[in-house]
């Protein structure tokens, strides 16, 4: 559960364009989808990837009119980005 919350930190962080100089404490996500109010006053949504077991992933971006899906497959070997499959994202 940490590292899932984590992640979801560090996308909103990151698609906000800090990246990590902001202290991850100032972002407050839920482990189920989030929307909350970006710097700039507009409303994001983070969301989750699945990816292979002991992997997590989320995806951080402006606006609720958008979806996450997979149009590959994560990867060989049960490691995201495996053998040349690399994860796509629509």
């Amino acid at each position: 559960a940490f590292f899932r919350l984590w992640v979801r930190k560090e996308a909103v962080l990151k698609g906000w364009g800090n990246g990590l100089s902001l202290p991850p404490a100032t972002v407050q996500v839920r482990a189920s989808p989030t929307t909350l109010t970006g710097p700039d006053g507009a409303q994001w949504r983070v969301q989750d990837v699945d990816l292979a077991d002991g992997y997590a992933g989320a995806v951080a971006r402006a606006g609720a009119a958008w979806r996450i899906r997979l149009l590959g497959p994560v990867g060989g070997g049960g490691r995201p980005g495996g053998a040349g499959n690399q994860p796509r994202l629509a």
